[in-house]
């Protein structure tokens, strides 16, 4: 049951890479929710390697909560902020199930899971030959295929070198990896792989001391690689304008950030650049945009110790070609990359599985967990109602029908009375309905309801905009002074 809900993860995650909205979240949450409860009622004790138990331990898991929350305190869009950080809720979920499977489980899981990337393969060679475009696969675009790809790669490699009857079937998924992982046309997801294969060809293969520091040196120019080629290429100026911008975020918030997912509202105009994007193409300097330099710390210090936990070479090298890759792009910042890389972290593909500590669970104990999960779920039901309510709202006012928008935009707020767009969608309503029968009533409606969602969001500069475009058919002075708050 574990390995079924967790192959629903991934396959589901991937075919909605882009799972900004809230409804895919919403599925992602409740699967490993509901993965974890099943867990936890049909089993009397757990297992943890070793290492992460120790204080140490638990001491930076605490750190990175800590400063999570904090970030999400702070930040200037609560409501991005949450759904941000309960994304690496779902990774730890995701990675603590893994480490539940036994051996033949974990085996048949990747069995399934390089089944269902061949056809992912396919379909990207059906979209270059038979349409005549850049292969997607259902994920976001080209490179983030390419990125997502070096991991069947690198699986399917160690199944072709298997002393078994999968081997021929390893060695076709290989080739067909590597084939639609060409067609991407991607540079950083191809030198990732590179530098993935050699860190490969270093673990496995025995070597004499001095060729082994010699491939210690090569690898650190190897790595260097990626951003030294992007640096040089002149599309890639608008990338450099990002780390720069990105870098004066860091600087003006260094220790918790902006708040988390708030990247793309935050970020400044630079004159001369169309600096607008969602993601700074840089993972590493988005988490310390966002969660502040502590996080970044933090988060880097527990990858690395559950990535020297993981004893299989080639997950070891699948996931340092997505961290390779997240310097010079942002797939780690989609669903679909974060759980597909904490699944490479909790698979323990061996029959000696490394020292454990288990854990037992008292009956009240397995009781209190099973009711958090279950408000969890509560939680996660209500967040998805209200923003349900919200889009029918939005499509009711888009066929032109206000009092039905209205009515479900007061339900959705009824429910989640700090649900952003739900504001924004009645200021939008009562400015049309101003605008079109001069009422005075409207327009005080707009600006109040557009006054609550700036200040449960300030960092959203659209708000800020449409309640100056308010604020001038209001008074002209007021809006002045507005203007001048939002341009300081």
């Amino acid at each position: 049951m574990l390995a079924l809900i967790l192959f629903f993860v991934i396959a589901f995650g991937s075919l909605f890479s882009a799972s900004v909205d809230l409804w895919t979240q919403v599925v992602l949450h409740s699967a490993l929710l509901s993965g974890a409860l099943y867990f936890l009622l049909t089993t009397h004790r757990i297992a943890l390697p070793s290492p992460l138990t120790k204080r140490s331990s638990l001491g930076l898991l605490l750190l990175l909560a800590g400063s999570a929350g904090i970030s999400c305190l702070r930040s200037g869009s609560p409501w991005q902020s949450i759904e941000s950080v309960w994304l690496w809720g779902d990774a730890a979920l995701l990675f603590f199930l893994c480490l539940q499977l036994s051996f033949q489980t974990t085996k048949r899981l990747l069995g399934s899971l390089l089944s269902y990337w061949g056809l992912l393969a396919l379909w990207a060679l059906y979209q270059t030959f038979y349409q005549g475009r850049l292969p997607t696969s259902g994920l976001w675009n080209p490179n983030e295929l390419a990125s997502y790809l070096l991991v069947p790669f690198f699986l399917s490699l160690e199944v072709s070198l298997a002393p078994d009857r999968s081997r021929s079937l390893g060695i076709f998924l290989c080739v067909l990896s590597v084939l639609s992982l060409l067609t991407t046309r991607s540079l950083g997801a191809g030198i990732a792989c590179g530098i993935g294969l050699f860190f490969l060809t270093y673990r496995i293969f025995s070597f004499s001391t001095g060729l082994k520091r010699g491939l210690r040196g090569s690898g650190l120019l190897l790595i260097a690689l990626p951003a030294a080629l992007l640096f040089h290429r002149a599309k890639d100026l608008h990338r450099m304008e990002l780390w720069i911008s990105t870098l004066r975020m860091i600087r003006s918030h260094p220790w918790f950030g902006l708040g988390p997912g708030t990247f793309s509202t935050a970020l400044p105009h630079n004159p001369g650049v169309d600096q607008f994007s969602l993601y700074a193409h840089n993972t590493f300097l988005q988490w310390g945009c966002d969660y502040g330099l502590i996080f970044l710390a933090a988060l880097l210090v527990l990858i690395a110790l559950l990535w020297t936990l993981q004893e299989d070479p080639f997950c070891q090298a699948a996931g340092l070609s997505l961290l390779c890759h997240n310097l010079v792009d942002y797939s780690l910042s989609l669903p679909s990359h974060l759980l597909l890389f904490f699944l490479l972290l909790g698979l323990r593909t061996s029959k000696t599985r490394p020292p454990s500590r288990a854990f037992s669970f008292t009956p009240i104990e397995k009781g209190l967990c099973a009711a958090v999960m279950v408000s969890l779920l509560g939680v996660i039901a209500v967040h998805f109602q209200s923003d349900r309510l919200r889009t029918l709202g939005e499509y009711a006012w888009a066929q032109g029908d206000q009092d039905t928008a209205l009515r479900d935009a007061d339900k959705s707020l009824a429910r989640s009375p700090e649900w952003n767009p739900a504001y924004t969608l009645k200021a939008t309503i009562y400015l049309q309905d101003y605008l079109s029968e001069r009422s005075p009533r409207a327009l005080s409606e707009s600006i109040a309801a557009l006054g609550v969602a700036a200040d449960l969001e300030p960092l959203n500069q659209a708000v800020w905009y449409r309640l100056l475009e308010a604020a001038r058919h209001w008074n002209t002075a007021e809006a002045d002074r507005l203007q001048a708050e939002l341009f300081k």
